[in-house]
Protein backbone atom coordinates (compact mmCIF):
# COMPACT_ATOMS: atom_id res chain seq x y z
CA UNK A 1 0.00 0.00 0.00
CA UNK A 2 1.24 3.19 -1.16
CA UNK A 3 2.45 5.99 1.68
CA UNK A 4 -0.13 8.21 0.59
CA UNK A 5 -2.86 5.62 0.82
CA UNK A 6 -1.83 4.97 4.28
CA UNK A 7 -2.18 8.82 5.54
CA UNK A 8 -6.35 8.60 3.98
CA UNK A 9 -6.44 5.23 5.90
CA UNK A 10 -5.71 6.48 9.06
CA UNK A 11 -7.29 9.82 8.76
CA UNK A 12 -10.84 7.66 8.01
CA UNK A 13 -9.96 4.63 10.05
CA UNK A 14 -7.88 5.86 13.15
CA UNK A 15 -8.09 9.33 13.55
CA UNK A 16 -12.00 9.40 14.12
CA UNK A 17 -12.58 5.73 15.84
CA UNK A 18 -15.60 5.27 18.30
CA UNK A 19 -14.88 7.13 21.36
CA UNK A 20 -16.24 4.34 23.55
CA UNK A 21 -14.38 1.25 21.89
CA UNK A 22 -10.99 3.13 21.10
CA UNK A 23 -9.23 5.32 23.90
CA UNK A 24 -7.05 6.61 21.23
CA UNK A 25 -6.86 9.29 18.15
CA UNK A 26 -4.12 9.78 15.78
CA UNK A 27 -3.28 12.57 13.65
CA UNK A 28 -1.00 13.05 11.36
CA UNK A 29 0.66 16.50 10.14
CA UNK A 30 -0.05 17.36 7.65
CA UNK A 31 0.47 13.28 6.46
CA UNK A 32 3.29 11.39 6.10
CA UNK A 33 6.23 13.19 3.75
CA UNK A 34 9.03 10.97 3.34
CA UNK A 35 10.76 8.30 4.70
CA UNK A 36 13.24 9.92 6.65
CA UNK A 37 10.82 12.43 8.51
CA UNK A 38 7.37 11.92 10.44
CA UNK A 39 5.09 14.17 12.71
CA UNK A 40 1.71 13.16 14.10
CA UNK A 41 0.49 12.96 17.43
CA UNK A 42 -1.72 10.70 19.31
CA UNK A 43 -4.76 11.58 21.54
CA UNK A 44 -5.51 9.86 24.98
CA UNK A 45 -9.49 9.81 25.91
CA UNK A 46 -9.05 10.87 29.45
CA UNK A 47 -12.18 10.15 31.54
CA UNK A 48 -14.86 12.49 30.43
CA UNK A 49 -13.27 15.47 29.03
CA UNK A 50 -14.38 15.46 25.60
CA UNK A 51 -11.33 16.70 24.23
CA UNK A 52 -8.21 14.22 24.42
CA UNK A 53 -5.04 14.94 25.93
CA UNK A 54 -2.39 15.20 22.63
CA UNK A 55 1.16 14.19 22.46
CA UNK A 56 3.44 14.68 19.82
CA UNK A 57 4.50 11.72 17.86
CA UNK A 58 8.47 12.16 15.68
CA UNK A 59 10.72 10.13 14.78
CA UNK A 60 11.93 10.16 18.82
CA UNK A 61 9.06 7.35 18.68
CA UNK A 62 9.56 5.80 15.37
CA UNK A 63 10.64 2.76 14.77
CA UNK A 64 12.14 1.03 11.29
CA UNK A 65 11.83 -2.35 10.71
CA UNK A 66 14.82 -4.47 11.91
CA UNK A 67 15.17 -2.59 15.40
CA UNK A 68 14.40 -3.93 18.81
CA UNK A 69 12.77 -2.53 21.89
CA UNK A 70 13.97 -2.66 25.02
CA UNK A 71 12.70 -1.57 28.66
CA UNK A 72 9.59 -1.18 27.32
CA UNK A 73 6.60 -3.01 29.41
CA UNK A 74 4.11 -2.11 26.66
CA UNK A 75 4.26 -0.84 23.33
CA UNK A 76 1.48 1.13 20.84
CA UNK A 77 2.46 0.12 17.77
CA UNK A 78 1.31 2.26 14.39
CA UNK A 79 2.12 1.24 11.07
CA UNK A 80 3.80 3.59 9.16
CA UNK A 81 5.76 2.43 6.41
CA UNK A 82 4.59 -1.68 5.07
CA UNK A 83 6.25 -3.67 2.49
CA UNK A 84 8.65 -2.64 0.23
CA UNK A 85 8.50 0.81 1.35
CA UNK A 86 10.33 0.20 4.49
CA UNK A 87 13.96 1.88 5.13
CA UNK A 88 15.40 -1.58 5.61
CA UNK A 89 13.83 -2.72 2.03
CA UNK A 90 14.97 -0.10 0.30
CA UNK A 91 18.29 0.31 1.45
CA UNK A 92 18.57 -3.64 0.18
CA UNK A 93 21.36 -3.99 -2.35
CA UNK A 94 21.18 -6.89 -5.05
CA UNK A 95 22.54 -10.23 -3.52
CA UNK A 96 25.68 -11.19 -5.31
CA UNK A 97 26.30 -14.58 -4.83
CA UNK A 98 30.10 -15.25 -3.63
CA UNK A 99 32.27 -18.03 -5.40
CA UNK A 100 36.28 -18.58 -5.44
CA UNK A 101 38.19 -17.35 -8.40
CA UNK A 102 39.18 -21.35 -8.81
CA UNK A 103 35.54 -22.04 -9.01
CA UNK A 104 34.95 -19.24 -11.85
CA UNK A 105 37.99 -20.67 -13.69
CA UNK A 106 36.59 -24.29 -13.13
CA UNK A 107 32.85 -23.23 -14.63
CA UNK A 108 34.43 -22.30 -17.99
CA UNK A 109 36.73 -25.27 -18.56
CA UNK A 110 33.28 -27.08 -17.86
CA UNK A 111 31.48 -25.77 -20.38
CA UNK A 112 34.45 -25.61 -22.30
CA UNK A 113 34.94 -29.48 -22.35
CA UNK A 114 30.54 -30.13 -22.34
CA UNK A 115 31.13 -27.80 -26.37
CA UNK A 116 33.96 -29.78 -27.13
CA UNK A 117 32.64 -33.19 -26.39
CA UNK A 118 29.13 -32.25 -28.29
CA UNK A 119 31.50 -31.10 -31.17
CA UNK A 120 33.24 -34.05 -31.26
CA UNK A 121 30.09 -35.78 -31.31
CA UNK A 122 28.59 -34.12 -33.95
CA UNK A 123 31.51 -34.46 -36.53
CA UNK A 124 31.90 -38.37 -35.20
CA UNK A 125 27.82 -38.40 -35.89
CA UNK A 126 28.44 -36.89 -40.01
CA UNK A 127 31.23 -39.17 -40.90
CA UNK A 128 29.51 -41.97 -39.62
CA UNK A 129 25.90 -41.00 -41.89
CA UNK A 130 29.17 -41.07 -44.94
CA UNK A 131 30.42 -44.58 -43.97
CA UNK A 132 26.98 -45.59 -43.78
CA UNK A 133 25.52 -44.86 -46.89
CA UNK A 134 28.30 -45.83 -48.67
CA UNK A 135 28.75 -49.33 -47.28
CA UNK A 136 25.65 -50.30 -46.01
CA UNK A 137 24.93 -52.73 -48.30
CA UNK A 138 28.18 -54.28 -48.16
CA UNK A 139 27.87 -54.67 -44.54
CA UNK A 140 24.11 -56.25 -43.73
CA UNK A 141 26.23 -58.69 -40.81
CA UNK A 142 26.40 -54.74 -38.93
CA UNK A 143 22.87 -53.47 -40.18
CA UNK A 144 20.91 -56.63 -41.11
CA UNK A 145 17.74 -54.76 -40.17
CA UNK A 146 18.59 -51.11 -41.52
CA UNK A 147 16.68 -49.98 -44.52
CA UNK A 148 19.39 -48.25 -46.99
CA UNK A 149 17.42 -45.15 -47.46
CA UNK A 150 16.76 -44.54 -43.71
CA UNK A 151 19.23 -46.65 -42.74
CA UNK A 152 22.05 -43.78 -42.18
CA UNK A 153 20.10 -41.13 -40.86
CA UNK A 154 18.69 -43.24 -37.57
CA UNK A 155 22.36 -44.79 -37.92
CA UNK A 156 23.59 -41.23 -37.45
CA UNK A 157 21.36 -40.19 -34.80
CA UNK A 158 22.41 -43.27 -32.02
CA UNK A 159 25.84 -42.92 -32.83
CA UNK A 160 25.98 -39.19 -32.05
CA UNK A 161 25.26 -40.69 -28.43
CA UNK A 162 27.20 -43.20 -28.52
CA UNK A 163 30.10 -40.92 -29.19
CA UNK A 164 29.16 -38.80 -26.59
CA UNK A 165 28.80 -41.56 -23.61
CA UNK A 166 32.45 -42.37 -25.30
CA UNK A 167 33.84 -38.50 -24.87
CA UNK A 168 31.88 -37.71 -21.75
CA UNK A 169 34.90 -38.46 -19.90
CA UNK A 170 36.23 -34.58 -20.71
CA UNK A 171 33.88 -33.05 -18.23
CA UNK A 172 35.56 -34.02 -15.09
CA UNK A 173 32.29 -33.78 -12.85
CA UNK A 174 33.92 -36.26 -10.01
CA UNK A 175 36.28 -32.98 -9.99
CA UNK A 176 33.87 -31.14 -8.52
CA UNK A 177 32.83 -34.16 -6.19
CA UNK A 178 36.46 -33.88 -4.99
CA UNK A 179 36.59 -30.65 -4.28
CA UNK A 180 33.65 -30.28 -2.19
CA UNK A 181 34.64 -33.18 -0.16
CA UNK A 182 38.16 -32.13 0.36
CA UNK A 183 36.55 -29.06 1.70
CA UNK A 184 34.16 -30.63 3.98
CA UNK A 185 37.91 -32.24 5.52
CA UNK A 186 39.94 -29.05 5.85
CA UNK A 187 37.41 -26.95 7.44
CA UNK A 188 37.27 -28.87 10.76
CA UNK A 189 41.76 -28.04 10.63
CA UNK A 190 40.87 -24.46 9.84
CA UNK A 191 38.40 -24.36 12.64
CA UNK A 192 40.57 -25.64 15.10
CA UNK A 193 43.54 -23.62 13.97
CA UNK A 194 44.77 -22.00 17.26
CA UNK A 195 46.37 -18.47 15.69
CA UNK A 196 42.72 -17.97 14.26
CA UNK A 197 41.47 -18.24 17.43
CA UNK A 198 40.60 -15.20 20.47
CA UNK A 199 39.93 -15.24 23.91
CA UNK A 200 36.61 -13.71 24.55
CA UNK A 201 37.10 -12.65 28.58
CA UNK A 202 33.28 -11.30 28.88
CA UNK A 203 32.28 -15.35 28.82
CA UNK A 204 35.12 -16.69 29.61
CA UNK A 205 35.87 -19.21 26.93
CA UNK A 206 38.03 -18.78 23.66
CA UNK A 207 36.27 -18.26 20.07
CA UNK A 208 37.79 -19.76 17.03
CA UNK A 209 36.93 -19.12 13.41
CA UNK A 210 33.13 -20.64 12.21
CA UNK A 211 32.93 -21.42 8.64
CA UNK A 212 29.47 -20.85 6.91
CA UNK A 213 30.26 -21.24 3.76
CA UNK A 214 32.64 -23.70 1.43
CA UNK A 215 33.00 -21.94 -1.59
CA UNK A 216 35.90 -19.39 -0.36
CA UNK A 217 38.39 -22.05 1.29
CA UNK A 218 40.61 -21.35 -1.54
CA UNK A 219 40.56 -17.76 -1.27
CA UNK A 220 42.39 -17.59 2.03
CA UNK A 221 45.73 -18.36 1.25
CA UNK A 222 45.45 -15.79 -1.79
CA UNK A 223 45.15 -12.79 1.07
CA UNK A 224 48.02 -10.47 1.56
CA UNK A 225 46.50 -6.92 2.63
CA UNK A 226 43.31 -6.18 4.64
CA UNK A 227 41.55 -2.87 3.96
CA UNK A 228 39.01 -1.19 6.73
CA UNK A 229 37.37 1.71 7.86
CA UNK A 230 38.20 0.64 11.26
CA UNK A 231 35.46 1.34 13.25
CA UNK A 232 34.05 -2.02 14.61
CA UNK A 233 36.71 -4.20 12.09
CA UNK A 234 39.88 -4.13 13.56
CA UNK A 235 38.55 -2.23 16.43
CA UNK A 236 35.99 -4.01 19.45
CA UNK A 237 34.24 -1.01 19.45
CA UNK A 238 34.57 -0.07 22.91
CA UNK A 239 35.22 3.12 23.60
CA UNK A 240 37.08 4.57 26.84
CA UNK A 241 37.42 8.19 28.23
CA UNK A 242 40.77 9.81 27.59
CA UNK A 243 41.05 13.62 27.54
CA UNK A 244 38.96 16.59 28.58
CA UNK A 245 40.20 19.94 27.00
CA UNK A 246 38.27 23.01 28.85
CA UNK A 247 38.87 26.82 27.46
CA UNK A 248 40.96 27.49 29.89
CA UNK A 249 43.86 26.03 28.00
CA UNK A 250 43.93 23.13 30.43
CA UNK A 251 44.25 19.56 28.84
CA UNK A 252 43.86 16.96 31.53
CA UNK A 253 44.71 13.04 30.76
CA UNK A 254 42.47 10.59 32.49
CA UNK A 255 44.86 6.97 30.87
CA UNK A 256 45.85 6.72 34.33
CA UNK A 257 44.11 8.94 36.46
CA UNK A 258 39.89 8.21 37.89
CA UNK A 259 37.18 10.41 36.49
CA UNK A 260 36.41 11.69 40.15
CA UNK A 261 39.37 13.94 39.77
CA UNK A 262 37.80 16.24 37.31
CA UNK A 263 36.42 18.25 40.22
CA UNK A 264 39.90 18.64 41.69
CA UNK A 265 40.98 19.94 37.76
CA UNK A 266 38.50 21.82 35.94
CA UNK A 267 36.74 23.03 39.12
CA UNK A 268 33.38 23.97 39.93
CA UNK A 269 32.43 27.21 37.61
CA UNK A 270 29.33 27.52 35.46
CA UNK A 271 31.19 26.62 32.23
CA UNK A 272 32.08 23.22 34.01
CA UNK A 273 28.18 22.75 34.96
CA UNK A 274 26.71 23.56 31.51
CA UNK A 275 29.34 21.74 29.92
CA UNK A 276 27.82 18.48 32.16
CA UNK A 277 24.45 19.26 31.22
CA UNK A 278 25.34 19.48 27.46
CA UNK A 279 26.28 15.76 27.62
CA UNK A 280 23.28 15.30 29.72
CA UNK A 281 20.62 16.68 27.46
CA UNK A 282 22.10 16.52 24.05
CA UNK A 283 22.33 12.60 23.89
CA UNK A 284 19.49 9.85 22.55
CA UNK A 285 20.47 7.50 25.34
CA UNK A 286 18.07 5.84 28.00
CA UNK A 287 18.93 5.56 31.36
CA UNK A 288 18.49 1.81 33.44
CA UNK A 289 18.53 1.77 36.83
CA UNK A 290 19.04 -1.60 39.19
CA UNK A 291 18.36 -0.19 42.98
CA UNK A 292 21.19 2.41 42.94
CA UNK A 293 23.08 1.50 40.08
CA UNK A 294 22.46 3.55 36.66
CA UNK A 295 23.38 2.09 33.29
CA UNK A 296 23.13 3.82 30.10
CA UNK A 297 21.61 2.16 26.64
CA UNK A 298 21.83 3.76 23.49
CA UNK A 299 22.66 4.05 19.73
CA UNK A 300 25.73 5.49 19.85
CA UNK A 301 28.41 3.91 22.09
CA UNK A 302 29.85 7.67 22.03
CA UNK A 303 27.36 8.83 23.94
CA UNK A 304 27.26 5.72 26.38
CA UNK A 305 31.23 6.39 27.06
CA UNK A 306 30.10 10.31 27.73
CA UNK A 307 27.55 9.84 29.78
CA UNK A 308 29.73 6.72 31.97
CA UNK A 309 32.27 9.32 32.22
CA UNK A 310 29.74 11.52 33.40
CA UNK A 311 28.59 9.29 36.31
CA UNK A 312 31.76 8.62 37.18
CA UNK A 313 32.94 11.81 37.79
CA UNK A 314 29.80 12.65 39.91
CA UNK A 315 29.66 16.36 38.46
CA UNK A 316 26.24 16.13 36.63
CA UNK A 317 24.82 13.12 35.33
CA UNK A 318 21.74 12.15 33.17
CA UNK A 319 19.07 10.09 35.45
CA UNK A 320 16.45 9.91 32.75
CA UNK A 321 14.04 11.26 30.61
CA UNK A 322 10.17 10.73 29.09
CA UNK A 323 8.60 12.36 26.33
CA UNK A 324 9.05 15.78 27.72
CA UNK A 325 11.30 15.99 30.15
CA UNK A 326 14.87 14.93 31.25
CA UNK A 327 16.17 15.15 34.72
CA UNK A 328 19.70 15.96 35.53
CA UNK A 329 21.49 15.18 39.11
CA UNK A 330 24.72 17.55 40.09
CA UNK A 331 26.65 17.54 43.42
CA UNK A 332 24.11 19.48 44.91
CA UNK A 333 20.58 19.47 43.46
CA UNK A 334 18.34 17.36 41.30
CA UNK A 335 17.53 19.93 37.82
CA UNK A 336 14.75 19.02 35.79
CA UNK A 337 14.71 20.14 32.05
CA UNK A 338 11.62 21.05 29.46
CA UNK A 339 13.14 19.09 26.00
CA UNK A 340 11.25 21.24 23.66
CA UNK A 341 13.30 20.41 20.47
CA UNK A 342 15.85 18.02 19.41
CA UNK A 343 17.77 18.59 15.93
CA UNK A 344 19.52 14.86 15.70
CA UNK A 345 22.95 14.18 14.18
CA UNK A 346 23.34 14.35 10.39
CA UNK A 347 26.31 14.06 7.77
CA UNK A 348 26.18 17.63 6.89
CA UNK A 349 25.50 19.92 9.93
CA UNK A 350 27.71 17.17 12.07
CA UNK A 351 25.92 18.19 14.99
CA UNK A 352 23.13 17.41 17.30
CA UNK A 353 21.51 20.08 19.23
CA UNK A 354 18.63 20.24 21.58
CA UNK A 355 16.46 23.11 22.70
CA UNK A 356 15.25 23.14 26.80
CA UNK A 357 13.97 25.21 28.93
CA UNK A 358 15.27 25.01 32.06
CA UNK A 359 12.31 24.72 35.26
CA UNK A 360 15.05 25.95 37.74
CA UNK A 361 15.29 29.66 36.44
CA UNK A 362 12.51 29.18 33.45
CA UNK A 363 14.74 30.19 30.76
CA UNK A 364 15.71 28.78 27.42
CA UNK A 365 18.90 27.13 26.35
CA UNK A 366 20.60 25.81 23.16
CA UNK A 367 23.22 23.00 23.59
CA UNK A 368 25.32 21.50 21.09
CA UNK A 369 27.78 19.28 20.16
CA UNK A 370 29.77 18.05 17.05
CA UNK A 371 32.77 17.88 14.92
CA UNK A 372 35.00 20.29 15.74
CA UNK A 373 35.19 21.64 12.12
CA UNK A 374 30.88 22.55 12.69
CA UNK A 375 30.93 23.78 16.29
CA UNK A 376 34.68 25.88 16.37
CA UNK A 377 32.52 28.26 13.47
CA UNK A 378 29.64 28.30 15.20
CA UNK A 379 30.82 30.56 18.30
CA UNK A 380 30.96 33.56 18.67
CA UNK A 381 33.77 36.05 17.31
CA UNK A 382 34.86 36.92 21.50
CA UNK A 383 35.59 33.58 21.97
CA UNK A 384 38.53 33.74 19.38
CA UNK A 385 41.21 33.50 21.80
CA UNK A 386 39.29 30.35 23.30
CA UNK A 387 38.79 29.01 20.24
CA UNK A 388 42.35 28.81 19.39
CA UNK A 389 43.56 27.75 22.83
CA UNK A 390 40.90 24.40 22.16
CA UNK A 391 41.43 24.39 18.79
CA UNK A 392 45.35 23.25 19.19
CA UNK A 393 44.25 20.83 22.24
CA UNK A 394 41.84 19.12 19.53
CA UNK A 395 44.61 18.76 17.61
CA UNK A 396 47.11 17.53 19.95
CA UNK A 397 43.97 14.73 21.06
CA UNK A 398 43.37 13.85 17.54
CA UNK A 399 47.19 13.24 16.49
CA UNK A 400 47.11 10.81 18.87
CA UNK A 401 44.48 8.69 17.00
CA UNK A 402 41.38 9.49 19.70
CA UNK A 403 38.14 10.84 18.34
CA UNK A 404 36.91 14.32 19.15
CA UNK A 405 33.73 15.79 20.05
CA UNK A 406 33.09 19.61 20.83
CA UNK A 407 30.10 21.27 23.05
CA UNK A 408 28.66 24.76 23.38
CA UNK A 409 25.46 26.35 24.75
CA UNK A 410 23.67 29.77 24.29
CA UNK A 411 20.64 31.42 26.03
CA UNK A 412 17.83 30.88 23.48
CA UNK A 413 14.93 33.15 23.82
CA UNK A 414 12.11 31.50 21.88
CA UNK A 415 9.47 34.16 22.28
CA UNK A 416 6.91 32.41 22.58
CA UNK A 417 7.56 30.34 19.41
CA UNK A 418 6.28 26.94 18.38
CA UNK A 419 10.19 24.91 19.08
CA UNK A 420 8.59 22.79 16.57
CA UNK A 421 9.13 25.61 14.14
CA UNK A 422 12.76 26.62 14.96
CA UNK A 423 15.61 25.65 12.61
CA UNK A 424 18.74 24.17 13.51
CA UNK A 425 20.24 27.02 11.85
CA UNK A 426 18.80 29.49 14.61
CA UNK A 427 19.87 27.53 17.64
CA UNK A 428 23.23 26.59 16.33
CA UNK A 429 24.95 30.31 16.15
CA UNK A 430 26.52 32.33 18.35
CA UNK A 431 27.59 29.65 20.54
CA UNK A 432 29.57 29.75 23.64
CA UNK A 433 32.14 27.32 23.65
CA UNK A 434 32.13 24.62 26.40
CA UNK A 435 35.07 21.93 26.21
CA UNK A 436 36.25 19.37 23.54
CA UNK A 437 36.27 15.77 24.58
CA UNK A 438 38.58 12.70 23.04
CA UNK A 439 37.63 8.73 23.61
CA UNK A 440 39.71 6.05 22.46
CA UNK A 441 37.73 3.39 20.32
CA UNK A 442 40.10 0.34 21.40
CA UNK A 443 41.67 -1.89 19.16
Amino acid sequence: MAIKQLAACYEEVIAKPDADNCPFRVECIPALKDMYTFEGRIGVNNGDKAEPEWFNLDLNQFLHRGCFVENSNYVIALVIHTGVESKLIMNLGQYRFKKSRFESILNYVLVFNLCLALLLSTIASFQNAWWTEGHITDHQYIYEKLDVKTGSTLSSVKAFFSFYLIVNSFVPLDLLVALEISKLVYTPYMEGDGEMMVPDYVVNEVKGMECHSLSLHEELGLVQYIFCDKTGTLTQNELVFRQLAMPDGGLYDYTDKPFSAMKKDIGDSKTTSDFFNCIALCNDCISVKDGDKITYNGPSVDEVCLLEMALEANMGYFVDRDSSHVRVQTPTTLLSFELLRTHKFDSIRKCMSVIVRSEQDGKTYSFVKGADSSVFPLCTATDKNIIDTCEKAVEQMAMKGLRTLCYGMKEFDIKGRDPMDIEPAECESDLHLLAATAVEDLL
